[in-house]
């Protein structure tokens, strides 16, 4: 630093070296600051190496250059999260599941967080199958539209969940719904039983019921209820296509429906083991995801008046688990499959293949290519985005 003058400035913090002048020659460090009055070398004070002329010296800082320390690096603050009704943890109000519930006119009551995540998926899953088969967006609305009665006599609007229920007509292990209770204005109320296992699975399976009331109700004929009781399409090269009758697959053999029983030559109606995305247990244990309720009865065993109220009841039952199947197929995320459950009671027991007859083909196009166009009639037109 040989013939090098510093000046007016502020050599250092009083925190180590402040200047080192390794040249034979003396550097000029007069009249600067070292941070402490008494000058470079103090108590407190940077300290000179080599050759260093540093005195006259400022006895404090230039008034210009007060030491301040480096400011320390604010980092960017991720989103808190908020936190909804329920326990649920949320990034915005509107992510909040029961917000998202509540633009498909969907509340509930009483139930758990991991309940309520449940009926959020099925609700989501639902409305993406029903916007794939009937158009509209957003979902939401397309879900609606499918869902609740536009009738001017009758307008019903909104799906209620009711967990943790005991009732009479309300399983202690399932759920029960009811269409357009009288008077409320509700499309239907969901109850669930206090020992149910609620999954998105249960959820879509209850819709199946509500989309069931919304077509027509248990009633025979051009009613989802009746397309499920009686098909209107047969593969059965002697009979008269469109004769209601059983569905048949590929290899002419009966997937579901109205047939004579083999063993005893009575009229029976089957939901059949052959076509679904799963198998159906055997209660109390938890359903298997495709088969929520399985029920089944011989028709001919039962007297008049229990049989007209069980045999609906098989066929109701059948016709939520075809509508759940139909969701997750219509959105490739599982339901029908060509597999054989005959015998099968497990849920993780593998099912043998059915790839000649394929009945899980016989019962998505079904539903596909008759039953949905066929109901289309009963929904109303999307309304045109602005």
């Amino acid at each position: 630093m040989s013939g090098s003058c510093i000046a007016g400035n502020t050599v250092g913090s009083g925190s180590g070296s402040g200047i080192s002048n390794p040249d034979s020659g003396t550097a000029d460090a007069e009249n600067n600051w070292w941070g402490a009055s008494g000058g470079a070398n103090t108590s407190g004070a940077d300290t000179t190496l080599g050759s260093v002329d540093y005195t006259p010296f400022l006895t404090s800082a230039p008034a210009s250059c007060d030491i301040e320390p480096n400011p320390t690096p604010t980092p960017t603050p991720s989103p808190t999260p908020g936190f909804c009704p329920g326990g649920f943890s949320s990034f915005t109000e509107e992510e909040c599941p029961e917000a998202v519930l509540a633009e498909h006119e969907v509340t509930v009551e009483g139930c758990t967080a991991v309940e309520v995540d449940a009926i959020l998926a099925g609700t989501l899953v639902t409305a993406d199958a029903l916007q794939s088969q009937f158009g509209g967006d957003p979902a939401s609305d397309t879900f609606m539209r499918v869902l609740y009665s536009p009738m001017a006599m009758e307008p019903t609007s909104g799906i209620e969940f009711i967990c943790d229920v005991t009732a009479d007509d309300v399983p202690t292990a399932g759920c029960r719904t009811r269409n357009a209770p009288p008077g409320e204005g509700l499309q239907a109320r969901i109850l669930c039983g206090p020992s149910v296992v609620l999954t998105e699975y249960t959820v879509v399976h209850e819709y199946g019921h509500v989309f069931e009331g919304r077509m027509g109700g248990l009633v025979e004929g051009s009613t989802y209820f009746g397309l499920i009781s009686r098909p209107a399409v047969t593969l059965i090269p002697t009979a008269t296509p469109g004769t209601p009758g059983p569905l048949f697959d590929s290899s002419n053999l009966i997937v579901f429906g109205p047939r004579k029983d083999p063993d005893t030559s009575e009229d029976d109606w089957v939901r059949g083991q052959r076509g679904w995305g799963s198998a159906a247990s055997t209660p109390p244990s938890v359903p298997c995801d495709f088969q929520q309720d399985a029920y089944t009865v011989d028709d001919w065993e039962v007297t008049l008046t229990p049989q007209q109220t069980q045999t609906a009841h098989e066929r109701d039952e059948a016709a939520a688990d075809m509508f759940l199947n139909w969701v997750y197929s219509e959105i490739n995320q599982g339901g029908f499959h060509n597999d054989n459950y005959i015998g099968i009671t497990n849920c993780s027991t593998t099912p043998t293949p059915d790839l000649t007859a394929r009945p899980g083909d016989a019962r998505y196009n079904y539903m596909e290519t008759i039953v949905m166009p066929t109901l289309a009639t009963r929904v109303p037109t999307a309304t045109a985005t602005p």
